[in-house]
């Protein structure tokens, strides 16, 4: 199989998978606003409206603030599986939460497969961007695949 058809491929994986987070959070917003929804998430409204036409899916930090706010869960969300709440009346441990050194290299070890796959991506949509009569056009999920590889490297630094 020849890396054109692999990216098609890959390409239209990306567009499956931003087509179902749509429906989800179309779901979620139901009879509010998209800019008032946008708002409380604090997110562009631009942004969510690429979400909901399924031209882009968010980024770790939105998608956490989207969840955050519609009281779903990250998991569901993200991939429609798992408990689309969170239990219920789960009670803060005495002194709080701790960190686990485990509970660190699990983050690494998730931050850096997110890094690997929208390496892969970005590396996906320049290969589509070459290719096409338009490359123009290709400029805003370059540069969106840039930030989001951006910041989760600053995450990884960060722990």
């Amino acid at each position: 199989m020849d890396g054109h058809v692999q990216t098609k491929g890959h390409y239209s994986g990306l567009k499956n998978i931003a087509r179902d987070f749509a429906l989800r959070l179309k779901e979620l917003i139901a009879f509010q606003s998209v800019r008032s929804f946008a708002r409380s998430c604090q997110l562009s409204e631009t942004a969510l409206r690429k979400y909901l036409n399924g031209e882009s899916t968010p980024n770790l930090e939105r998608l956490i603030a989207i969840a955050n706010q519609s009281g779903v869960t990250v998991e569901w969300l993200a991939t429609g599986k798992g408990e689309k709440y969170p239990p219920q009346n789960v009670a803060e441990p005495e002194g709080g939460y701790k960190t686990s050194p485990q509970l660190h290299e699990i983050e690494r070890i998730v931050l850096n497969k997110l890094i690997a796959n929208t390496e892969k991506r970005l590396n996906n949509i320049q290969e589509i961007a070459s290719h096409s009569q338009s490359p123009a056009i290709w400029e805003a999920s370059i540069q969106m695949e840039q930030n989001t590889l951006s910041d989760l490297k600053a995450e990884l630094g960060r722990l």
